[in-house]
C-alpha cells in the first residue's frame, strides 16, 4: 500500500492537452465538492487517506486519492 500511495502522489494532474498530463480535470464544477463529500464520508467511517483527498489547484481538479481501511 505504501508503494501504491507513493505512485499515486506522483500522478501529474493538469491540462489534458499537455502530453505530460496523466489525469485531467473533473467533468464539471459540482464534482470536486461531491468527491470531497465522499472522502469525508470514508474518513468518518474509519478510512485513512494515504494520498490526495483534496482539491488540486485551480479549475475542477482533485488530487489522485488513495483511501485505505474503507
Amino acid at each position: 500500500v505504501t508503494g501504491f500511495a507513493e505512485r499515486t502522489r506522483r500522478v501529474k494532474v493538469g491540462d489534458g492537452r499537455d502530453a505530460d498530463t496523466q489525469m485531467g480535470p473533473l467533468a464539471n464544477p459540482r464534482r470536486p465538492e461531491a468527491i470531497e463529500a465522499l472522502v469525508a464520508d470514508a474518513r468518518a467511517k474509519g478510512g485513512r487517506v494515504l494520498a490526495g483527498g483534496e482539491r488540486g489547484e485551480g479549475g475542477f481538479f482533485f488530487k489522485p486519492t488513495l483511501i485505505a481501511d474503507v
